[in-house]
């Protein structure tokens, strides 16, 4: 299993795809307000091809609780690219 940490900048975003693209399991964390805004930041910031999304398989998304600020939920959703792919293309 490949843990990269927080994926700051393209050269960290296109190991962690190189690593998924070679059949490695791994885990990383990367700061995003939405499932669309992550796909944003994957494209549009950090020019990873499209075709690249296909590699991953579960994202999860954490957010805070808009009244106490302290409780966290954790939605887990087994994505499919194109359906995001859709949403993504819709918001440009």
């Amino acid at each position: 299993m490949i843990y990269l940490g927080e994926i700051l900048t393209q050269e960290e975003a296109e190991a962690m795809f190189h690593c998924l693209s070679a059949g490695l399991t791994g885990f990383q964390t990367i700061h995003a307000n939405s499932l669309e805004s992550l796909i944003n930041r994957f494209l549009s910031h950090f020019n990873i091809d499209q075709t690249c999304l296909n590699d991953l398989d579960l994202l999860v998304l954490m957010k805070k609780n808009s009244i106490s600020q302290k409780l966290l939920f954790v939605f887990k959703r087994k994505i499919k690219i194109c359906l995001l792919l859709i949403i993504f293309k819709k918001l440009i």
